[in-house]
């Protein structure tokens, strides 16, 4: 999927470090943070995957994403998530200082195929909760 598609992603500046690929709200915009700037071949995979406070980034806001599960306390389909906007930490439960991040639509061992270790989530089903 393209990620330039108008509407499906926002840009940012950091204010708190993340990690491609895993959940971010940046200014209530909920979503997968996306690096854009390539960092040394020196730092390693793991520091190259870092999003840094300050860093300019995309986050995608649209469409399906698949995130580790231990990111979320006992997850099952149908579950509401919710993002801190504090920490990037997911939860089952609305509150202050949180924003509607997704539903999970796949857990591991589902027969949709979702990996060991991950799970899916419909950021558009946010609307919905």
């Amino acid at each position: 999927m393209p990620y330039d598609v108008p509407e499906k992603i926002d840009y940012h500046t950091a204010t708190k470090q993340v990690t491609h690929g895993n959940p971010s709200v940046e200014d209530n915009s909920a979503g997968i943070a996306i690096k854009q700037q390539e960092q040394s071949w020196t730092l390693g995979v793991a520091n190259r995957n870092v999003i840094a406070i300050g860093e300019k980034f995309a986050i995608k806001k649209k469409g399906g994403a698949q995130i580790p599960a231990s990111l979320v306390s006992s997850p099952a389909k149908g579950d509401p998530l919710y993002i801190a906007t504090a920490d990037n930490t997911l939860s089952k439960t609305s509150g202050s200082g949180k924003v509607k991040f997704g539903v999970i639509t796949s857990v591991p061992g589902d027969n949709r195929g979702t990996p060991t270790g991950f799970i899916r989530v419909d950021l558009d089903a946010r609307d919905q909760i």
